[in-house]
């Protein structure tokens, strides 16, 4: 009797093992789907918000898309926007500076895109019955946007003395050269586009001899083969002298600034001199030339 109830005993033993180990496993199952069904709602999370950010660009695009159909905007009107009634045309809808094309450049204006002080938005977004009308975009001009299709400037430099007059000045030395159009060589700057430029020149004169009147050397700018002298600079020294090294030397200078036209030749020469008075230079580059596109006139 004994041995029977011992080992029933044991039988009872063993199954309470087994079923502590069956509860151990599903406890552990229960904490793989408290772990999965975390992983789910974050996942449901994501794809809601971004269900909602998705709903508000569709909104959006449909607001959009709204205004353009009440207004009869365009996608494009064939050239660039010469005003805040072009801007609006073609689905400008925020109030601000933008650019406008105007007669001769670019230009920045403000533009008020509102009806009745209301926004585009704003009524479209509260079913209001704004008067559409309105929309035509109010102008308010600020001023002139410094564009150009491309950057012109050069400065160029001797290093010998100069003395022939009546023809243009070479250069021998380019420190910039952008645009292509100073050439060296010839001394001659072409214009590549139409527009403001300015030109400035600074020079040393040398007086290569003692005197007793008034020598001189005058340089001008010149433009196109007419001979048309749009500049001028002219340095004088009364006795001067010349010892054993040097002559006596002078700065000359002169700067302006004047339209062109694209095609136009501007150069500088020698128009007047005495004596044997010279432009003056060396390795030191005491002559420079240079000029820039300031202004570039843009027709489309």
């Amino acid at each position: 009797m004994a041995s029977e109830t011992a080992e029933n005993l044991t039988d009872a033993q063993y199954e309470i093992a087994s079923l502590t180990t069956d509860v151990e496993e599903l406890k552990a199952g229960w904490t793989a789907t408290d772990i999965a069904v975390a992983d789910l709602m974050r996942d449901l999370n994501v794809a809601r918000e971004e269900a909602l950010a998705s709903n508000v660009r569709i909104a959006e695009l449909a607001s959009t898309l709204n205004v353009a159909t009440l207004l009869n905007w365009d996608s494009s009107i064939g050239a660039m926007p010469g005003s805040c009634a072009d801007l609006r045309r073609i689905e400008h809808v925020k109030n601000g500076i933008h650019l406008a094309m105007g007669e001769k450049g670019v230009e920045s204006v403000y533009c008020d895109f509102t009806s009745e002080g209301k926004s585009f938005n704003f009524c479209l977004s509260n079913s209001l019955s704004c008067n559409l009308n309105i929309y035509v975009g109010k102008n308010r001009w600020i001023g002139y946007a410094d564009v150009k299709t491309a950057p012109v400037y050069f400065s160029v430099q001797r290093t010998s003395r100069f003395n022939k007059t009546n023809v243009p000045i070479p250069f021998d030395l380019a420190k910039s050269a952008i645009g292509n159009a100073m050439n060296l060589t010839s001394g001659i700057f072409t214009a590549p586009k139409t527009g403001t430029y300015f030109f400035i020149f600074n020079g040393l004169v040398e007086f290569d001899e003692t005197s007793n009147v008034i020598p001189y050397l005058a340089v001008g700018l010149f433009l196109n083969k007419s001979g048309n002298r749009i500049a001028l600079a002219l340095t004088e020294e009364a006795y001067t002298v010349k010892d054993q090294y040097r002559g006596q030397r002078a700065p000359l200078a002169l700067q302006t600034t004047i339209r062109l036209q694209e095609g136009d030749q501007v150069w500088l020469e020698i128009l007047a001199q005495s004596g044997t008075v010279s432009l003056f230079d060396n390795t030191n580059n005491h002559s420079a030339f240079t000029g820039w596109l300031m202004e570039e006139e843009i027709s489309l």
